[in-house]
């Protein structure tokens, strides 16, 4: 594996401790063609629906420092750069930095981080997962929601709730 590589090998493990001989096994069934891996690197993401405070004062925490890592997929970088620009403009108003930040990011994301927490919770029961990617391939709006809804951009619909609990059609699923 070359250097600035890296792999997200892990993230949907749901054992309770995944170590490594068992992530190497999935690495290679995701890239067969990988060949040996040499100076094999890890570090924790934050996959859960908790996130550091943000607290009064100049010091603002963006990103994965203050803990914004989707919890069902482990992306970052839209968090990263939404909450980077509430923070920036947070600096350059009046009144507490940390306080305008803190209002900001509930405006921005709180509807998003609350429904990300529900899902997270969800998730816990495999077959809530399959049904929600039975339902995005049957339904292109559903797929979009839900690559929204990754993205940072969006919450849980009432649609794509009853879309993980309806029966699955036989005629489309896979079609995707």
């Amino acid at each position: 594996m070359t250097a600035g590589r890296t792999s997200g090998t892990g993230s949907c493990c749901r054992a309770r401790r995944c170590r490594a001989p068992s992530l190497l096994v999935g690495l290679d069934r995701l890239l067969p063609d990988l060949g040996p891996i040499e100076g094999l690197r890890a570090a924790h993401l934050p996959l859960s629906p908790g996130r550091a405070a943000v607290r009064d004062g100049r010091v603002l925490l963006v990103g994965d420092a203050l803990g914004l890592v989707n919890p069902l997929s482990g992306e970052g970088i839209s968090y990263a750069v939404i909450s980077g620009a509430l923070a920036g403009r947070a600096a350059t108003m009046p009144g507490d930095p940390g306080t305008t930040y803190r209002r900001a990011l509930k405006v921005r994301l709180g509807r998003h981080l609350r429904d990300a927490a529900l899902m997270h919770r969800l998730n816990r029961w495999p077959s809530v997962l399959d049904a929600g990617v039975r339902a995005a391939a049957d339904d292109d709006e559903m797929f979009q929601s839900l690559v929204r809804f990754g993205l940072a951009d969006g919450g849980v619909t009432l649609r794509a709730l009853r879309g993980t609990v309806r029966e699955p059609s036989h005629g489309a699923a896979g079609s995707r």
